[in-house]
């Protein structure tokens, strides 16, 4: 839980958004990422800090880029609804 509320509060992203980001969507270099559904369906860049990339890394290393950034594990993966 506690990643979860960083990575909200740091980015800024509504609740709905943050539920919704692939590692793919993250780029560490540009420390930028893309919330690909946000309010009224569009696509949007965030700024990444720094400080928050280093937390993330134990959630995105060996993971595949498809892979929601903060699944939950019910029956398959998929986002917190």
């Amino acid at each position: 839980v506690r990643p979860f509320c960083e990575f909200v509060y740091a980015t800024g992203l509504r609740l709905r958004e943050a539920l919704g980001v692939r590692i793919g969507d993250l780029n560490e270099v540009d420390r930028s990422l893309v919330v690909m559904r946000a309010k009224g369906g569009r696509q949007r860049r965030a700024i990444l800090p720094r400080s928050l990339i280093a937390r993330l890394r134990p959630l995105t290393t060996g993971r595949p880029a498809t892979a929601w950034l903060f699944p939950v594990r019910v029956g398959g993966e998929r986002p917190l609804q």
